[in-house]
C-alpha cells in the first residue's frame, strides 16, 4: 500500500518526533514523505495527483493552539477545492486517512481533570471533516 505522509512542521530539523517517525518507518516500503514547509510554491495539480496516487494518507503535524500549523491549513484550503474534493466528487473515497500529531505541551495538561478540563482528542474534533469529507 502506497503511503503519503503530509508533514506540516516549521522546525522539522529539530523535531525529535519527526526524527523518530522517519527512523521508525525506514524499513517500510512505498512511503512518500511530503514536507509542506519545504515547498517553494504550491502546485495544486501536483498535490492533488499525490492524493490520487496513494492509498493511505497521513497528516502529521505538531498541535499548536489546538489546531494544525498554518502551512497545513493553507494546503487544505488550496488543494481540497470544490472542483476536486466536493460537489459530488470523492477522490479520497476508499483511501485510509489518518492524523498523527504531537503535543507541544505536557500530556497532563490535556487530560480530562487538567486545568482546561478537556480531552486532547476533543480539541481535534473540528478536524474530523478532513477524514470524512
Amino acid at each position: 500500500m502506497k503511503t503519503l505522509v503530509i508533514i506540516s512542521h516549521p522546525e522539522i530539523e529539530t523535531s525529535m518526533v519527526q526524527n523518530f517517525l522517519k527512523a521508525s518507518a525506514a524499513p517500510l516500503e512505498a512511503i512518500t514523505w511530503h514536507h509542506l514547509d519545504a515547498l517553494e510554491t504550491l502546485d495544486v495539480a501536483a498535490e492533488q495527483a499525490l492524493l490520487r496516487n496513494h492509498e493511505r494518507i497521513i497528516f502529521q503535524f505538531p498541535l499548536y493552539w489546538y489546531t494544525a500549523p498554518a502551512s497545513l491549513k493553507m494546503w487544505l484550503d488550496t488543494v481540497l477545492t470544490g472542483q476536486f474534493a466536493f460537489n459530488g466528487r470523492q477522490p479520497l473515497a476508499g483511501k485510509t486517512l489518518g492524523l498523527s500529531f504531537q503535543l507541544v505541551r505536557r500530556l497532563n495538561i490535556f487530560k480530562l481533570a487538567a486545568v482546561n478540563k478537556q480531552r486532547c482528542l476533543k480539541f481535534c474534533a473540528h478536524m474530523n471533516w478532513w477524514l470524512v469529507s
